[in-house]
């Protein structure tokens, strides 16, 4: 896929391709390190993300932020349920993807 956008042309046309590709290890190596130490720092309650090898911290939401996602999840809670379509989490549940870490407002699962 990222051969076809031509992303990589560049590097792979670059005649220091074996040194970036050994800058690229060490550096993904070290993420990976520092996503592991996230996941043993990470509480219960804490509203942080782990972002292309960076922990974001979140500040605590605004009244009209917190209404509105309460009743977002109340109707979205409310539909999936009536209509048995799966199911429906809400800023507890840390999406781990193959990088990077998410916590979302509100996320939706199909059956």
């Amino acid at each position: 896929m990222l051969r076809e956008e031509g992303i990589l042309d560049p590097i792979l046309e670059d005649r220091r391709l074996p040194e970036l590709l050994e800058e690229l290890n060490v550096r993904w190596k070290k993420e990976q390190q520092e996503r592991q130490a996230f996941y043993e720092k990470i509480q219960p309650g804490d509203k942080w993300e782990f972002i292309n090898g960076k922990i974001t911290m979140h500040s605590p939401a605004k009244e009209k932020y917190t209404e509105a996602r309460r009743k977002l999840d109340y109707l979205l809670q409310t539909f999936v349920s009536v209509h048995d379509l799966g199911e429906v989490r809400s800023e507890t549940a840390l999406v781990a993807l193959s990088r990077n870490d998410y916590l979302p407002d509100l996320m939706y699962y199909t059956k």
